[in-house]
């Protein structure tokens, strides 16, 4: 038998999904394990030690899988905690962002974690050392932002895409680690099918970082567009054959290849693309949909997608399904065991990475 030391389990990292829930008076972060090939999820580990008892509003895991991000609308509204083998460790200490979060999300290298606000300034970036937590905020964009901001999407480690509920909806900054924020790209002023037309709720770039998709209230609740470093946007995509039949609420990449999810605040609940240079084919919708799905994730080697949704004021859950590249959707898994209490909606998903 195959004799595990205590210090390696330490420094194990499985792979689990965290969820970003409106938590009433349990934590507002949880986590299962995963393992796609056997069973899918296992026993929750344990809450936080130390959290906000209140709602979530997003949630971010650290390239390598160190870290854990959990941004709340109460004070003290960014925890960061240590993740390994053993689950949530010790939170950092807090650092008062003095605004309140929306969207959050690391960069590639884990170096920076920054933040979409819906007071002023609206958008926060600060260095990130796992062991030893957030540094001195970097100076806000000399560009600024005039309203709240409702996600974050990395581009590697050198841009950042931002959502807002005002027009022109999206932006995207460049950043430079150890440095800050630099210049803001152009907007998009033509062709008039290319410019978004309602609230945006999430804009995120491919592995790749060649695309930006984003999610968004009006018809036709999708925009994807070709993207360079130096010049930003350069091309957009024709809308699909088959458009999802309401606003979409984020857009997941699948890690190996430019598939695309959408989740989507209808009966339909999903709308997935190929995602060939253009949308491509409408993967089917998977067995068991819910509707009105405000989050999603694919797992770190992309053969299951989970969703979390609230189908009504008390009706909400996670919703994960095999899925194959290129391919589409397969066998629902069993829901999370052990479903958190108290809990009306479930605001945001991540895996491990």
């Amino acid at each position: 038998m195959r004799i595990v030391s205590a210090a390696s389990r330490r420094v194990f990292n499985p792979e689990a999904l965290f969820a970003a829930t409106n938590g009433a008076s349990t934590s507002p972060i949880q986590a299962w394990p995963w393992n796609t090939a056997t069973v899918g999820f296992g026993s929750k580990y344990a809450d936080p030690s130390t959290y906000m008892p209140n709602t979530a509003t997003g949630v971010a895991v650290r390239p390598g899988n160190t870290d854990v991000a959990s941004t709340t609308n109460a004070s003290s509204n960014l925890r960061i905690y240590p993740w390994s083998f053993y689950g949530f460790g010790t939170a950092y200490t807090v650092v008062s962002i003095g605004a309140t979060p929306i969207g959050v999300g690391f960069s590639a290298s884990g170096n920076t974690i920054s933040l979409a606000t819906s007071t002023s300034p609206y958008l926060l970036a600060y260095p990130f050392t796992t062991g030893t937590g957030l540094g001195t905020k970097y100076a806000n964009p000399t560009t600024s932002l005039t309203s709240g901001q409702n996600s974050i999407g990395w581009r590697l480690s050198g841009a950042v895409a931002t959502t807002q509920d005002v027009s022109p909806y999206v932006y995207i900054y460049k950043f430079t680690e150890g440095t800050g924020w630099g210049t803001r790209y152009g907007n998009i002023t033509s062709p008039s099918a290319a410019l978004i037309t309602g609230p945006g709720y999430d804009a995120q770039f491919s592995p790749s970082g060649a695309y930006l998709a984003v999610a968004h209230l009006n018809s036709p609740y999708l925009h994807t567009y070709n993207w360079s470093s130096s010049t930003g946007f350069t091309a957009y995509w024709f809308d699909p054959t088959t458009l999802p039949d309401d606003g979409t609420t984020s857009v997941s990449w699948h890690p190996t290849s430019n598939n695309m999810v959408f989740t989507v605040q209808a009966t339909s609940g999903i709308a997935a693309y190929e995602g060939v240079e253009d949308y491509g084919t409408k993967f089917a919708n998977p067995t068991g949909v819910n509707s009105y799905y405000l989050s999603g994730s694919f797992s770190k080697n992309g053969t299951a997608f989970s969703a979390g949704y609230q189908a009504s004021a008390s009706t909400w859950g996670i919703d994960t399904w095999a899925f194959t590249a290129n391919v589409g959707f397969g066998t629902q898994y069993s829901p999370p065991p052990a479903p958190f209490t108290a809990v009306t909606n479930v605001i945001g998903l991540s895996f491990t990475k």
